[in-house]
């Protein structure tokens, strides 16, 4: 009996150390979910100053010269010379022209020092040259830095004898909004008349 006994007790002493040792574990099967990482957003670089709106660059002064108008300027007629046919010497062909009247003499016969055509711009630009497309040859021309008010006066800022193809170039660029052809000595057309007559102007 003493030994049953003894074998109850180690029994019952075993269960209740199981029971102990046991109580909270949990299966690997049924272990809780790994948290998720946690993530963080990564602020954007950003340039220019906060609060501010980019603005584009300035434009740059001195657009491309382009002539809008232009006007015939006689000192000894109000009308000037043959003012209809101005804008043929604009109108980019070079079978139409505009022209002077004739003269017995280069000179203008010694009626007048010389007629001028003024060259009104589109807008204030920067210009080195001027090519005229002339038929004939002969006689002479200044571009004058001036206006239709005086145009026998202002900066003479290139000049030079009439030629088929005449180019005159500054000695630097100018902004201007108005330019001035000042032709003080007559082309000999092509009939042998003294006359000028101008096909094209062209401004660079």
């Amino acid at each position: 009996m003493l030994g049953i006994v003894v074998v109850l007790v180690l029994i019952g002493l075993f269960l209740a150390f199981r029971a102990l040792f046991a109580g909270g574990g949990v299966d690997d099967d049924k272990a809780a979910p790994a948290a998720s990482p946690t993530t963080t957003s990564t602020p954007q670089e950003t340039t220019g100053t906060p609060g501010t709106t980019p603005t584009a660059p300035a434009p740059t002064a001195g657009g491309t010269p382009v002539i809008a108008s232009i006007q015939s300027i006689d000192p000894a007629d109000t009308d000037g010379e043959h003012p209809e046919a101005v804008d043929k010497a604009r109108d980019g062909d070079p079978s139409t022209f505009w022209y002077t009247m004739t003269y017995k003499r280069n000179d203008f016969g010694g009626l007048k020092p010389g007629v001028a055509l003024v060259l009104n711009l589109q807008e204030q630009s920067t210009v080195s040259s001027v090519k005229l497309q002339i038929n004939g040859a002969g006689g002479h021309v200044q571009v004058r830095q001036t206006d239709a008010a005086n145009p026998s006066g202002g900066t003479v800022l290139a000049e030079g004898t009439l030629a088929p193809e005449t180019v005159l170039t500054f000695t630097k660029p100018v902004d201007t909004s108005t330019l001035v052809l000042w032709f003080d000595g007559l082309a000999t057309a092509p009939d042998g008349a003294f006359r000028i007559e101008l096909a094209e102007i062209t401004l660079s």
